[in-house]
């Protein structure tokens, strides 16, 4: 409201009964609004999922870089914002363009599934890449 959205614009549910209750409150959103600065993860993967875009602010802590992370594993570049006024700025723009808005969503969970974040064969190599490095030094510094 502060940053000039109308209040009638803006519902805050009761949390969800179950997981399904929460997945499908996610059709009723335009757009999910990272929490800063501790970052969603499980709510940011599930709304992207569900076809909800995220708009992140990144942060100089791990815990505020998470969504901003996700959102770039995810090949989604133009939602995360370094600054408060970025933020409301990628807010103001997805919102503000309604058919460009529903495209997107239409389109975000075959995005998601199509992308690094689901492809559990890169995430392996990566991981197994990041364990060999690590022993390495382990054994470099015996």
């Amino acid at each position: 409201v502060k940053a000039g959205l109308p209040a009638d614009r803006i519902e805050l549910d009761p949390p969800g009964k179950n997981t399904l209750d929460t997945l499908a409150a996610y059709q009723r959103v335009d757009i999910a609004l990272d929490t800063y600065p501790y970052h969603g993860t499980t709510t940011t993967c599930e709304a992207l999922f569900m076809g909800c875009p995220v708009v992140t602010r990144m942060g100089d802590r791990c815990v505020a870089r998470v969504s901003g992370s996700i959102l770039a594993a995810a090949g989604i570049d133009d939602c995360t914002a370094d600054t408060d006024d970025g933020f409301v700025e990628i807010a103001r723009r997805l919102t503000g363009d309604l058919d460009g808005l529903a495209a997107r969503r239409a389109g975000l969970r075959e995005k998601i599934l199509a992308s690094t974040l689901c492809d559990q064969r890169v995430y392996v190599e990566r991981l197994e890449r990041t364990l060999r490095a690590l022993w390495k030094d382990v054994c470099a510094a015996a």
